[in-house]
């Protein structure tokens, strides 16, 4: 039974969960930057001037100062003391960062299902096989057809294809078979190989995020008339560095992940290919007569276990002679 569903349950549970704590924390980081911009009290008894926020970045930075003790606010979008990674992450990750997140959830659906679908019990079903060996233990080439025809699985097409070749012997018939197997690794690799195709991605978009960090915080430089002071630069520079982090932290175990699909791939295709020779090798040193191949063919094409019963047609009516006069109309 394919579970692939589960996987797909849980990553849409999990990105609800992760793009509700992404707002709940720009929320607050908006809340702050609001306060922070909020005129403040000179400690020397006066109302300090506030002056305009200079902002360097995704956060700004607040300066007021008064007629006594100047107090100066700083708000940046790098976080506040005793920030958790997980906000930290949400607040700076930007467009790269975001959606180098949404491939993260992509990869481990797609992980899910791969694990589920790429295991012996689906590739070549128990019941099936003994199934199989039984009817062609007892000489009931029909039945195993049918069985094969009934499930749909990588060993019932391997098994097809070989009997599809019967009338041209035991070698004609480990032919087709190796022949269906190399089509069902083919297709099954493809499938795994959209991991690997996220594992490349990832990094690259951490890359974008770097530059865009640093074109950033090179742009702060470029535009203040003196040296800006270092949290203006910080929120350019932590996008930097947490896009790079996601991409790496996303690409690392994905690839793991494509890598181990890969080896598990093979070693069902080598179990597939075993059980899939020890049915053929009924048939070694075997007579293969007419019968046997009219059997398999007339079981390939049946959808069920019985023949397709032929769309009900409407009798013609009689041939009417020259001359004689036409029938009747019906009452």
């Amino acid at each position: 039974m394919r579970r692939w569903w589960l996987g797909l349950i849980f990553v849409v549970l999990f990105g609800a969960l992760v793009a509700n704590r992404a707002m709940v924390y720009a929320q607050e980081g908006t809340t702050d930057a609001g306060a922070a911009a909020a005129p403040a009290e000179t400690s020397g008894g006066g109302t300090g001037e506030a002056t305009p926020a200079a902002t360097g970045g995704p956060g700004g930075t607040a300066a007021s100062t008064g007629a006594g003790t100047s107090t100066t606010t700083t708000t940046t979008s790098g976080g506040t003391p005793g920030q958790s990674v997980f906000q930290m992450v949400m607040q700076n990750s930007g467009a790269p960062g975001f959606s180098i997140i949404f491939l993260s959830f992509v990869a481990l659906y797609m992980s899910l299902r791969f694990f589920f679908q790429i295991r012996p019990q689906e590739l070549m079903p128990p019941a099936l096989v003994m199934k199989v060996q039984d009817d062609l233990d007892n000489g009931r080439l029909r039945e195993a057809v049918e069985a094969c025809s009934l499930t749909d699985c990588a060993f019932s097409r391997m098994i097809k294809g070989a009997l599809l070749k019967i009338d041209g012997g035991y070698d004609a018939m480990v032919s087709g078979m190796e022949e269906q197997g190399g089509v069902e690794a083919i297709r099954t690799q493809q499938t795994v190989n959209w991991l690997a195709v996220i594992g490349a991605i990832a990094p690259m978009l951490g890359l974008l995020g770097t530059v865009q960090g640093m074109m950033g915080a090179f742009g702060v430089i470029g535009s203040s008339d003196t040296t800006p002071p270092p949290k203006m630069l910080a929120s350019w520079i932590q996008l930097a560095l947490v896009t790079t982090v996601e991409g790496l932290v996303v690409a690392i175990p994905v690839l793991m992940a494509y890598s181990w699909f890969r080896v598990r791939i093979t070693n069902n295709m080598l179990m597939l290919g075993a059980a899939g020779l020890d049915i053929v090798d009924r048939f070694k040193g075997v007579e293969i007569t007419p019968a046997m191949v009219a059997e398999v063919r007339e079981a390939a094409h049946l959808r069920t276990g019985g023949a397709v019963a032929a769309p009900a047609q409407e009798e013609a009516p009689p041939p009417v002679e020259e001359g004689a006069p036409p029938p009747p109309p019906p009452e």
